[in-house]
């Protein structure tokens, strides 16, 4: 994730008024819906807008440990991994749980974040 540093007092609150006005915005989109696979759209759809990043996903773990790509928000230069299932050897025992118990992650840069060479 990048940050801007601003030195004006004033210019900060007006970046986290705003950052804050399109979660709200966002939250309240999702409350209004009914159907799952809509929330989950509208989620990466607007967290991606939020954060201003290249893709965002929503991964559902599946019994084996396996996964599977269940929702995506990408740029149109990129391919689409939407539905995509994902086997991943690497993906240790106690990281799945923390993951199941709501753990995320946000990987700004996939060459310099330190991942294992398997993935």
């Amino acid at each position: 994730m990048s940050f801007l540093h601003i030195s004006s007092p004033d210019s900060n609150l007006e970046i986290v008024s705003n950052f804050f006005d399109k979660i709200t915005s966002l939250t309240m989109e999702i409350h209004q819906l009914t159907d799952e696979l809509d929330i989950l759209n509208i989620t990466v759809e607007k967290t991606r807008n939020i954060l201003n990043c290249d893709r965002t996903i929503i991964y559902q773990l599946l019994p084996q440990k396996d996964g599977v790509i269940i929702a995506e928000s990408v740029e149109k230069k990129w391919v689409s991994i939407l539905g995509k299932l994902v086997y991943d050897p690497c993906f240790s025992e106690n990281l799945i749980e923390s993951y199941c118990r709501g753990r995320f992650s946000i990987i700004e840069n996939i060459y310099s974040s330190g991942l294992e060479s398997c993935h």
